[in-house]
């Protein structure tokens, strides 16, 4: 008896089972990625942009990229109506269509500084921004999935550890810079924004860039490509020549005939040294000669298209200003000697008596760096008089020409000119 009721309790149960909804399968997020990857496939705009970077690195493969994050999309409000005779031809050509009618992509690749966006505008004729890379890196293409679902193909520079750009050289000296290609995947309406990377490559060029900043400078008035960093080709340049007296990571001010002009620097701005050599941009430093040469902006400053060394001092150097001397007349002096210079000598004088107040030297360690740091503390043997006039000299001792001798006030002389000092 008891056998025949265990029986027909299993039964039961397995007719419950059987009845019961099934589970819903979890979705493998590899499986996931093949899928969305054999859909961008059979587009033409994906497949085009592959084939691009291809020709610059054939190992670059659709399979390759991977799901590295998911956020929901923002939450939007209508920001400006679209109206056909505000956007203008040049500026509708970047639009996307949409597979429904009203439906369209406004990418803007992010050039010349500025982020990379993309607003979508629906039925209700209405622009809302869902997605927004900051630097670096940089979109060039979209798609359309379907109605409800955008692509957007792009491209992040590879960094070190040490948050450096990382680029090599190939066995034929030709610099190769590491890139992952990025596609972004916007669901309208599941709300996520998914982002997927590639595999690190190493490109020789860029085989879309030039295209698309000729396109996003059509869509771009020249007010507004000088905004962004971007000089339109038959923009009025105009060069303006003086000492660099401030240093930005993206901006400097040259002081030029009593007045100080504001330079903004872009990645296109190339920079020379005082032999037209090209040189990196770490070489400028406050106190160097130049000349930039840019395309002006309604407020005075400059989109600098190139930054050219017409002078630069074997030591620059810098002190505290004269109306904050530190007790005693102890002071640090700060500066910079340029490669090749071995040690800097610093001595402090009495113009009075002619005698040497204190002296000390600075011995560097070879480097290739194109400029050396240093730093003294300039200690006097004995209390100066108040006023008592003195001169300071900062110099290579193996070559006495290659010095300065700065007066302890305010910075507003080049730091190569020779001035004679007076203590306050």
């Amino acid at each position: 008896m008891g056998g025949i009721v265990g029986s027909a309790l299993l039964l039961a149960g397995l007719i419950a089972i059987m009845r019961s909804p099934a589970a819903p399968a979890e979705t493998d997020p590899k499986n996931a990625t093949q899928s969305l990857i054999q859909e961008l496939a059979a587009k033409s705009a994906f497949q085009d942009w592959l084939a691009g970077w291809a020709e610059e690195d054939k190992y670059v493969t659709a399979g390759e990229f991977a799901l590295t994050g998911s956020e929901p999309l923002p939450a939007t409000s209508p920001q400006r109506p679209v109206e056909d005779a505000d956007q203008g031809e040049p500026r509708r050509s970047r639009l996307i269509v949409g597979p429904s009618e009203g439906l369209f992509a406004d990418l803007d690749p992010g050039l010349g500084g500025a982020a990379a966006t993309l607003a979508i505008a629906s039925g209700d004729a209405t622009v809302r921004t869902y997605a927004t890379r900051e630097k670096p890196g940089y979109w060039q293409a979209g798609l359309w999935l379907d109605g409800t679902r955008f692509a957007v193909l792009g491209s992040l520079p590879e960094k070190r550890a040490d948050g450096s750009r990382l680029c090599l050289s190939d066995s034929a000296g030709v610099p190769l810079c590491y890139y992952r290609l990025t596609l972004d995947i916007l669901d309208f309406a599941a709300r996520r924004h998914d982002l997927y990377l590639s595999e690190k490559h190493g490109f020789p060029g860029d085989p879309f860039r030039a295209d698309i900043e000729r396109a996003h400078l059509a869509s771009l008035s020249d007010e507004e490509s000088l905004a962004s960093g971007i000089v339109p080709p038959d923009a009025l340049h105009q060069s303006v020549s003086g000492m660099l007296s401030v240093l930005g990571p993206d901006s400097l001010n040259v002081v030029a005939d009593s007045r100080t002009v504001g330079v903004r620097l872009t990645g296109r701005t190339r920079y020379l040294d005082k032999d037209g050599r090209a040189v990196a941009a770490g070489y400028l430093q406050p106190g160097l000669s130049v000349t930039v040469t840019g395309a002006a902006l309604t407020d005075g400053r400059l989109v600098a298209t190139g930054v050219t060394v017409t002078d630069a001092p074997a030591i620059i150097v810098s002190v505290p200003s004269a109306d904050q001397p530190l007790p005693g007349g102890v002071f640090e002096v700060r500066g910079l000697a340029s490669a090749g210079i071995e040690r800097v000598a610093v001595k402090l004088k009495s113009r009075r008596t002619g005698e040497t107040l204190a002296a000390l030297e600075v011995v560097f360690l070879p480097g290739d760096e194109p400029w050396q740091g240093f730093r003294a503390t300039v200690t006097p043997k004995r209390a100066l008089a108040p006023n008592e006039p003195v001169s300071l000299l900062v110099y290579d001792p193996t070559d006495l020409e290659k010095g300065v001798t700065l007066r302890l006030s305010a910075m507003d002389t080049p730091p190569s000119e020779v001035k004679d000092v007076t203590w306050p």
